[in-house]
């Protein structure tokens, strides 16, 4: 048996990025709601690794940030789908350069 299980631990494929950010966000969708006062923390938690991957540590605290004060009915809506959130960190990601290139100008 030992063999058999080994096996198909080797043949099972590594989900995609999309894949682990739609079981993750599933799980605490349901706890984004106005009425929780934790909901920000709680997406932020979940969503930070993604971030990371898309934008880099350098600048993933502040847009992962930047997402989290969204309104709620966003959020849920992010949250739901990859493509969304990945078009909506690339457009935080661009606002976030060009005030860093403005201030970066002042000096």
């Amino acid at each position: 048996m030992k063999g058999i299980n080994n096996t198909r631990d080797q043949g099972q494929k590594e989900l995609a990025v999309d894949e682990q950010f739609v079981l993750a966000t599933h799980r605490i969708l349901p706890a984004v709601i106005p009425e929780n006062p934790r909901h920000k923390e709680q997406v932020g938690t979940v969503i930070y690794d993604f971030v990371v991957k898309i934008v880099g540590v350098e600048n993933a605290p502040k847009i992962t940030g930047m997402m989290l004060e969204l309104p709620v009915t966003e959020m849920q809506a992010i949250l739901k789908d990859w493509n969304l959130f990945n078009t909506r960190l690339h457009q935080a990601k661009e606002i976030l350069e060009g005030h860093q290139q403005k201030i970066a100008a002042k000096k």
